[in-house]
């Protein structure tokens, strides 16, 4: 995919669309004009994401409140 690609810009197949669920905005990639070995295989480049679109929550929030810290003395005033 990176030959076939555009420098700064994110290439993607089709497939790997599929597992975006619509939350970027795509427009065709084209791969096959810059990569022979992409003749027939579906591509975008990703324009951006949508408004709407909800990052993965990758960590949980944890909280910074002293008592709630492991080790630390609760606060008694």
């Amino acid at each position: 995919m990176e030959a076939g690609g555009k420098a700064g810009r994110i290439h993607i197949t089709a497939a790997t669309l599929k597992y975006l669920h619509d939350d970027y905005e795509v427009e065709p990639g084209y791969g096959y004009e810059r990569n022979s070995k992409l003749q027939g295989v579906e591509t975008y480049l990703i324009v951006k994401q949508k408004p709407q679109a909800k990052l993965p929550t990758i960590m949980p929030q944890v909280s910074t409140n002293e008592s709630s810290l492991p080790g630390q003395p609760v606060p008694t005033h």
